[in-house]
């Protein structure tokens, strides 16, 4: 991958999910230190799952109690 190429989001979401080979993780990785869009999109992706994480998060006692 050089610069002038962007991070497929195929690989973006393997990488994020860490379902990626080390070599593969290593060029994304390079990619990432020179490439201000492809951070960008690491970092959208990873609010984006915080907030979907933190909204399917069951509040206080009822995450003890799922069936309530």
């Amino acid at each position: 991958m050089n610069q002038d190429q962007h991070i497929p989001y195929e690989t973006l979401a393997r990488f994020l999910d860490r379902r990626i080979d080390e070599d593969e993780k290593a060029s994304v990785e390079r990619h990432l230190q020179d490439c201000p869009f492809c951070r960008q999109d690491v970092a959208d992706a990873q609010a984006w799952r915080a907030e979907q994480e933190a909204k399917n998060k069951p509040a206080g006692w009822r995450r003890f109690i799922p069936w309530l």
